[in-house]
């Protein structure tokens, strides 16, 4: 069954209507079913990914010092999250926190950026942004999202 625009766009406004207007937390970024602010979220999801790559380095020779490049990488990407790449790519406006969430714990829906993003900076110049944040998701989906 496929509904139409008029009948999507109210579907979703009646779901919108069924949250109360003096609800306490912003909705428009969590997971389905938790009740937490999105940079909650984004800040828990963040800190949930350096346990995950610590175990990759652990018996590595240099494996300390990767891993220090890494956490410091992911760090300036968690403060500065690539807005204007995702946009970009996505076609979509993006919250900064949604950002932060989509790059390190994304929902199902959300996935599907990463392939976008790595698509996007094929065949971007070098020094082009997208190439940039095109290496941070690939690195993103080697050691953490497989």
């Amino acid at each position: 069954m496929h509904l139409n625009f008029e009948q999507s766009i109210g579907s979703l406004l009646q779901e919108r209507e069924r949250i109360p207007k003096d609800y306490p937390f912003d909705m428009s970024n969590t997971r389905i079913g938790e009740v937490i602010p999105a940079g909650v979220e984004a800040n828990d999801a963040f800190q949930s990914i350096i346990p995950i790559i610590s175990k990759e380095f652990e018996n590595m020779p240099d494996g300390k010092q990767i891993l220090e490049k890494l956490i410091q990488r992911f760090t300036s990407m968690f403060e500065d999250p690539p807005q204007q790449d995702f946009e970009f790519f996505a076609c979509k406006r993006f919250a900064l926190d949604e950002i932060r969430i989509t790059l390190f714990r994304p929902l199902p829906d959300q996935v599907t950026f990463f392939s976008r993003g790595l698509l996007a900076g094929l065949n971007a110049p070098k020094d082009h942004s997208l190439k940039k944040t095109s290496s941070l998701l690939l690195t993103l989906i080697y050691l953490v999202h497989r």
